[in-house]
């Protein structure tokens, strides 16, 4: 018997892209497929499509799963169901926007058997009418090296494209952090690379990634949203940190550095709002940085300023001169 491989879609607003999705699920070469469709509240007609596509597949009605979302929930709490409602060996996210070759499961499945790798990669292409190659990962020698460039680099931490042992996320109760959608990934690949005994790669570009502008990466609908979206990948990258404090300091060490500049921009980002509670917010955990991590990222002139009591109103002064000198 063949492993049980569990598909995992999220779907919210992607009617234009959804057919493409599902069929290229349906006609994988692989046989022991479970489909989990998670519908977070879809306002549009992506749903019945899907119905409509199944109805010509009417054998593979009993391996679908759809789970019906009453309030939207977004990506983080979509992917916490599509886990939760998976009863695969081996785990394959998919976004409902981007499609896969038909050979893509059976390959990886293929490499997992020959590696016993908990966690098999693939190449991933950008954009469906260019189809560059402008997104090549790495064939990482080891888990340290693949954790290292994954925590020191802002590329490649994607779920999808990732056949990953279900045991994975069960055993050690990975998780997404609910209504922090942004970077979510970002958060959960490290720790699942972390608890990985062998990893491997297929270095065939059969995950079709689409660049799509109504994504949640892509749009903003206002400087305070995308204020929003930088905080929530804030949390979840900083969470990072308590991860792995217990487990190794020198990839804890690496989180810091990655977030100091986020939380930086969120700093200057809360002056543009006037929003001084998060000025505060962000103030204080700018401070709880090492020296050397702070200094990285600020200069001197905002080292000290940071350090007075009236840091609000002197980084608004900085702020509204910066404007005038501008125009």
């Amino acid at each position: 018997m063949k492993d049980l491989v569990s598909i995992l879609v999220p779907v919210y607003g992607t009617e234009k892209y959804i057919e493409k999705c599902v069929r290229s699920i349906l006609d994988q070469t692989y046989p022991n497929i479970e489909i989990v469709i998670v519908n977070d509240c879809t306002p549009d007609n992506s749903m019945k499509i899907i119905r409509d596509v199944m109805a010509a597949y009417p054998n593979r009605v009993n391996d679908v799963k759809i789970v019906n979302h009453t309030v939207n929930q977004g990506i983080a709490g979509s992917r916490n169901d599509c886990i939760d409602a998976a009863s695969g060996d081996f785990l394959f996210f998919l976004d409902s926007d981007d499609w896969i070759d038909l050979e893509t499961i059976e390959t990886l499945v293929d490499k997992q058997h020959e590696t016993n790798a908990d966690i098999v990669s693939c190449q991933l292409i950008v954009n469906e009418d260019e189809l560059k190659a402008n997104y090549i990962e790495p064939h990482y020698p080891s888990r340290d090296a693949m954790l290292t460039h994954y925590l020191t680099q802002g590329w490649h931490h994607e779920l999808c494209g990732r056949l990953i042992r279900s045991s994975l996320f069960s055993t050690n109760e990975i998780r997404f952090i609910p209504g922090c959608n942004m970077a979510e990934d970002w958060r959960v690949t490290p720790m699942l690379v972390w608890y990985a005994q062998r990893i491997a790669f297929v270095n065939k570009y059969f995950y079709h990634y689409r660049h799509n502008d109504n994504s949640i990466c892509f749009s903003s609908k206002s400087f305070e949203h995308a204020l929003e979206l930088k905080k929530q990948a804030y949390q979840n990258i900083s969470s990072l940190f308590d991860f792995f404090i217990e487990k190794d300091r020198e990839y804890a060490e690496m989180v810091l550095k990655l977030c100091a500049p986020m939380c930086y921009q969120i700093l200057m980002g809360s002056i543009s709002t006037k929003d001084k509670g998060l000025f505060v917010e962000f103030r204080k955990k700018m401070l709880g940085y090492p020296v050397v991590v702070r200094s990285r990222v600020l200069s001197l002139s905002h080292l000290v300023i940071l350090r007075l009591p009236c840091s609000y109103e002197l980084e608004g002064l900085r702020h509204n001169l910066a404007k005038l000198i501008k125009r």
